[in-house]
């Protein structure tokens, strides 16, 4: 029986298929755990006197902060009486600035209130 090897080529792009495939999985279970802005919340935001702007900035530092320490989890994961008792800890742990903190909590209550009525 002959036993072949493989090229470091053949490895590499194996590799390099592999990183591909888990990166597409990845970001496509994120977006299902933090959804995009969507014109509902939009028009959810804008009944509290927010906009979609605020709502952006929100998801940005949802994704971008809350990944820090840990994955971030769903935004349905709490209810809204369960994110408004979470939010001011990571607020903290996070070092937001007040604007960041309002943007954040405006985006996170927005979307689970959405869910919530699902």
């Amino acid at each position: 029986m002959k036993r072949e090897i493989m090229s470091g080529r053949t490895i590499k792009t194996i590799i390099l298929a592999l990183s591909a495939t888990l990166v597409v999985v990845g970001c496509a279970g994120m977006a299902s755990r933090v959804p995009p802005v969507d014109e509902a919340q939009v028009a959810a935001a804008e009944s509290k006197g927010l906009n979609r702007t605020t709502l952006e900035r929100g998801r940005v530092i949802y994704l971008r902060d809350c990944g820090r320490c840990h994955t971030p989890v769903s935004v349905s994961t709490y209810d809204e009486q369960g994110w408004r008792e979470i939010l001011p800890k990571m607020y903290e742990k996070a070092y937001l600035s007040s604007q960041e903190s309002a943007d954040l909590g405006a985006y996170v209550l927005t979307v689970s209130r959405l869910q919530d009525r699902r």
